[in-house]
């Protein structure tokens, strides 16, 4: 059986660049909405996954970015995203959207589908998100934070 694999990276720059683009005009002047708490948990009890602790910026000053920039980062996402047999075999397609934390250690924690299209495609988001390499953090105020980012992965079935 041939496995057919993501190629989809305009689609999650565009997107990546509205996003920063949208959280970095805020410039931190309501706290409220540039700061949320995550709990002091260090992993979920459901899911087993790593909880970021302490704020999550959606704005700051310098945008956390994968360690070898975004081009190494959908070449990971190319050769390691599988479209899943179940979702190909009926005809599924379309964005899941993808909402992680980056932390301020570089680590990506808090994987959860935001937007999904089915099961077998979300479930494939989230795991090719949740062991993607190390990012370089964020940075607020001279200090490497936790940011919350949204990324698209879009499965379209390419013959």
């Amino acid at each position: 059986m041939k496995r057919s694999v993501l190629k989809s990276v305009p689609l999650v720059s565009l997107l990546t660049a509205l996003t920063l683009m949208l959280s970095c005009e805020n410039n931190g002047a309501d706290k409220s909405l540039t700061e949320t708490q995550i709990s002091d948990q260090t992993e979920d009890r459901d899911t087993g996954l790593r909880l970021a602790t302490g704020p999550v910026y959606e704005a700051v000053d310098v945008i956390p970015e994968p360690e070898g920039g975004m081009k190494a980062f959908y070449e990971y996402v190319g050769k390691n995203l599988i479209y899943p047999a179940e979702a190909r075999t009926r005809n599924i397609e379309g964005k899941v959207l993808v909402e992680f934390v980056v932390s301020h250690k570089g680590s990506v924690e808090n994987v959860r589908v935001v937007k999904g299209i089915g099961p077998s495609c979300d479930t494939e988001a989230v795991a090719v998100i949740s062991k993607s390499p190390a990012w370089i953090p964020g940075r607020k105020d001279g200090k490497d934070v936790n940011v919350k980012m949204i990324l698209p992965i879009t499965f379209k079935i390419m013959d």
